[in-house]
């Protein structure tokens, strides 16, 4: 054993002695288990969700979509009414000059947001059909309330829908 062979070792050892000082395994297996983590973090496209996907896969009933429809309708109607008030309210501030009629305005603008998301909702439900926000906003006789229909309309509803990629849409006749 020469000094050749020491000083082959030397690097080891130092390697070594800095593991067990540092914590090096225990980084190391920090740093897999954070791996691990964050792969299986990553959306996996097993293709497009339907509706019927998801009422299965939270176990709702039909009876818990009519609920969930007349929550959202009311939801519709109350925020509303309220934003009607609000904008009646913010004129007659405005009018004074007072600058109380802002405050009036963020209400109104929470109150048209809380529109949209119970109307976009409302028009899934009755489409039983996860679709987009895009389709919603190019069919304006979409954003009011119109009563759910029943299971066999909406059976009949379906077989009138247009296929377009992997969703479907109805097709609706421009005035």
């Amino acid at each position: 054993m020469g000094v050749r062979d020491w000083a082959k070792r030397q690097p080891k050892r130092a390697t070594g002695f800095v593991r067990k000082v540092v914590g090096g395994d225990q980084i190391q297996d920090g740093v897999e288990y954070i791996n691990d983590l964050r792969e299986g973090l990553k959306p996996r496209r097993q293709g497009r969700e339907t509706f019927e996907n998801a009422v299965g896969r939270l176990n709702i009933r039909e009876e818990d979509l009519y609920d969930a429809y007349k929550f959202q309708t009311f939801r519709f109607f109350l925020f509303l009414s309220l934003s009607v008030l609000a904008l009646m309210g913010a004129a007659h501030f405005a009018i004074q000059g007072s600058f109380v009629f802002l405050g009036f305005l963020g209400f109104i603008f929470i109150g048209a947001a809380q529109i949209f998301n119970a109307s976009f909702r409302m028009m899934q439900i009755r489409y039983r059909e996860l679709l987009p926000v895009k389709f919603w906003t190019q069919n304006p006789s979409e954003w009011w309330y119109k009563p759910l229909p029943k299971k066999s309309s909406g059976q009949k509803m379906a077989s009138s829908r247009k296929t377009i990629g992997s969703s479907s849409v109805k097709k609706i006749k421009k005035g």
